[in-house]
C-alpha cells in the first residue's frame, strides 16, 4: 500500500508540474479591453468588511463559444481605497469538477473574508484578513473551530492534505499535503476535533489491547503539538450528531464552472 501511495503521489506531482501548478502565474492587471463581450462573460463584485474592500473579477467564455480558454480570476484587496494585496489565477481547469473562485454570502467572521478556489487539481482556501493581507492556503473545503480561532482546510486535489490556519496569530499552524488518505469526515466530540481515516494501515495506529472491540481509525488534531495523531475510536462511541459540515455547502455555484 505504501509503494502504491508513493507512486500515486509522484504521478500527481508530475501532473501538477506539467500543468504549471508549481509555477505561480505571473500577475497581470485586469484589462477589460482584452475580453470582447461577444465572446467573454465578465463578472465583477466588491465585498467589504471593516475598512477592507475585496474586488473579485471573474472571466469565462460564453456558452456558445468553443475555446480552450478556462476561467480566470483576479482578487484585488484595498484598505482605505489603497492597494494592499492581490492574487491572480490563470486558466483554472476543471477536469473532474468545478473551477473558479466563489464564497458563501454568510461569512462566519466579521473581520475576515473566506473564499475558495477550485480547479487545476489544486484547491485553495483564501483568507483575507482585517489588514488586507491575502493568505493563500491549500484547501478547497473548510470549517472553523467552535471558538472561531482555527480554520481547518481540506485539500481538494489528487493529493491528500490538511492545513490549519490560526486567526489569532494570522498564520498557518499546520500544513501537510502528504497524508495517506483524504480526511473528509470531521467530528467535534468530547472536546477534540478528529476525522475518520478509513485508509489508515493497522500499524499506523497503536493499540495495546488485541481483544478490543471493532473501531474506527481516526486522525485527531493535537493543538498543543500542532500535529495529527492516529488513534482508534470504538464504533459505538461515534455519534453522528457531532459531525461537522464542511463549507462551502454548494456543489454548483454561478460562475463556478462545472463539467
Amino acid at each position: 500500500m505504501a509503494v502504491r501511495y508513493l507512486l500515486k503521489k509522484l504521478f500527481c506531482l508530475l501532473l501538477l508540474l506539467f500543468t504549471g501548478e508549481f509555477l505561480l502565474a505571473q500577475y497581470r492587471p485586469f484589462n477589460a479591453l482584452d475580453y470582447d463581450t461577444d465572446f467573454y462573460k465578465v463578472k465583477s463584485q466588491n465585498i467589504s468588511f471593516k475598512n477592507v474592500t475585496v474586488k473579485l473579477i471573474k472571466v469565462n467564455t460564453k456558452a456558445s463559444v468553443e475555446s480552450d480558454f478556462y476561467c480566470r480570476a483576479w482578487l484585488v484587496v484595498l484598505v482605505n481605497d489603497s492597494l494592499c494585496d492581490s492574487l491572480y489565477f490563470d486558466n483554472m481547469v476543471g477536469k473532474a469538477g468545478c473551477s473558479g473562485i466563489c464564497f458563501e454570502t454568510e461569512q462566519p467572521l466579521v473581520d475576515n473574508l473566506i473564499l475558495v478556489k477550485y480547479g487545476d487539481y489544486d484547491g485553495r482556501t483564501i483568507v483575507v484578513d482585517s489588514q488586507g493581507k491575502v493568505h493563500n492556503l491549500q484547501g478547497g473545503r473548510y470549517f472553523l473551530t467552535r471558538d472561531k480561532r482555527f480554520l481547518f482546510s481540506v485539500y481538494e486535489s489528487d493529493l491528500n492534505g490538511l492545513t490549519v490556519y490560526d486567526f489569532k496569530f494570522k498564520k498557518v499552524a499546520y500544513s501537510n499535503d502528504s497524508l495517506n488518505s483524504k480526511l473528509n469526515e470531521w467530528y467535534f466530540q468530547e472536546g477534540r476535533y478528529f476525522s475518520l481515516d478509513q485508509e489508515a494501515e493497522e500499524e499506523d495506529v497503536e493499540s495495546e489491547n488485541i481483544n478490543e472491540l471493532p473501531s474506527f481509525n481516526i486522525k485527531q488534531f493535537d493543538f498543543i503539538k500542532r500535529q495529527l495523531k492516529a488513534e482508534k475510536l470504538p464504533f459505538e462511541n461515534l455519534r453522528q450528531e457531532n459531525a461537522i459540515t464542511l463549507k462551502p455547502k454548494f456543489k454548483n455555484k454561478p460562475d463556478c464552472i462545472c463539467k
